[in-house]
């Protein structure tokens, strides 16, 4: 668009590349902030490595300046401005940003005496459809240039908005709580999925079978999927074979040694195969689906974890690790995910960017993880490791994008196969090796 703009070059003082400078010359146009400054920092850097050229003072235009505040981190930038966006503050006066913009003060008395009037050529001009060509070409020229003024919507003061305090609980993660350690589960065979509903119910399967809407699936020896729904048994053949077996409630997906995944589509009463990912060069280690999102992330025992579009199947992100990925969660609220290895654990947002990353002491032996599903609009994100000796390590992730250390509690001195967060962070489902499934909270 700027190309277009500028007579196909760019007019590199006149390229967005400085907040402080941008900020200093909004006053003077009805311009305002796009989505991106609240969720997306890859915007403001230049990671395809354009030459934009320099500006009269000799400085090279590339990633765009941040505000000292920010310490020079597009991230941290965009979380602050989330943070305030989402403030009670900013709810308790949205009603003001109303009448500036829609409302009002929009034009007339009110919006001189609000310091709120534009330049002409920035209002409702009229209808496009009725200008002769030159007509309509220079005002879409101005809007272009000038920016546009939003249609007046409201006459008189827009009614403040009720704003009732949303507070985000951390649950078990409280510093210096108390905690209950209660089996729930010694059946003895392995445990597959472990399942916490809204009430705090636990539901708890055998190895190799997950809980389905209103039934179960799972995948026999001669890879036949065997789906038992509202009491009606349905086999589909020739499915792929494979340890790695999850689903929610539209898609079940089954990784196998050969490095592909089967994607089993159970959104009808006849559930039928839907595609296959063919991505890996080894074995399958984990998978997550986030429907929120609309992604998958698989992973394999080089290292190499993949994300893909649920609805394409295309992949859309590639990321190297290093070494054998032993455990996959996402936060399905942000798209975030962290991926555990032997010897680090990674944290990548839903682009497959890197926000942090730990190195472990090499004697930890951890095997299982799980995230928290904190919200965008909240900071206090948690993980949680289990270890071959039975012990939970909880790390907490801090304003500056690095873990620490908050505690380690021994659950049950066997190896710890996989781990569940309850939504409202009250419980943890600790799954071992041996069957036995412990509930902390």
């Amino acid at each position: 668009m700027h190309i277009q703009l500028f007579d196909g070059h760019f007019d590199t003082d006149r390229l967005f590349n400085s907040i402080s400078k941008f900020f200093d010359s909004l006053s003077a146009t009805p311009i305002e902030l796009i989505p991106e400054f609240f969720f997306l920092p890859q915007f403001l850097i230049n990671f395809n490595t354009i030459d934009f050229g320099k500006r009269k003072d000799n400085n090279v235009v590339n990633n765009v300046e941040l505000p000292p505040w920010c310490n020079g981190n597009p991230r941290q930038f965009v979380n602050i401005n989330m943070k305030a966006l989402e403030s009670s503050y900013v709810s308790q006066h949205l009603n003001e940003w109303i009448d500036l913009i829609f409302g009002y003060k929009q034009r007339g008395k009110n919006a001189e005496e609000a310091c709120n009037v534009y330049p002409q050529c920035s209002y409702e001009i009229g209808d496009l459809s009725k200008m002769n060509e030159k007509e309509r070409q220079t005002t879409l020229d101005k809007i272009r240039n000038f920016g546009q003024t939003p249609i007046q919507l409201f006459k008189t003061p827009h009614p403040k908005r009720e704003v009732s305090c949303t507070k985000y609980n951390i649950g078990v993660f409280e510093q210096d709580k108390n905690y209950s350690l209660t089996v729930v589960n010694k059946s003895g065979f392995p445990i597959g999925e472990m399942l916490l509903d809204e009430k705090n119910e636990i539901t708890i399967t055998r190895k190799g079978e997950i809980i389905i809407p209103n039934g179960s699936a799972q995948v026999g020896s001669g890879g036949i999927m065997r789906i038992e729904r509202n009491g009606k048994i349905m086999n589909i053949e020739e499915c792929q074979n494979g340890s790695i077996l999850i689903g929610d409630e539209r898609n079940v997906l089954v990784g196998g040694g050969d490095g592909s995944i089967q994607i089993i589509d159970i959104s009808t009463d006849s559930p039928k195969k839907r595609g296959r990912l063919c991505g890996h060069d080894t074995a399958i280690t984990c998978c997550v689906i986030d429907n929120n999102n609309n992604i998958i992330i698989t992973s394999d025992q080089h290292g190499i974890c993949l994300i893909w579009d649920i609805g394409t199947l295309m992949c859309l992100h590639v990321i190297e690790v290093g070494e054998c990925v032993i455990g996959l969660d996402i936060n399905n609220e942000t798209g975030n995910f962290i991926v555990l290895t032997q010897h680090q654990l990674h944290y990548y947002d839903i682009n497959g960017d890197l926000i942090s990353q730990s190195q472990w002491i090499e004697h930890e032996q951890f095997t299982s993880v799980a995230i928290t599903q904190t919200p965008m609009w909240n900071d206090k994100t948690f993980v949680v490791i289990g270890d071959m000796k039975g012990n939970v390590t909880f790390l907490k992730l801090t304003d500056n994008f690095e873990f620490i250390h908050c505690q380690t509690i021994s659950s049950h001195p066997t190896p710890i196969e996989s781990l569940k967060i309850s939504n409202d962070n009250t419980s943890i489902l600790i799954g071992h090796v041996n069957g036995i499934v412990i509930c902390l909270n």
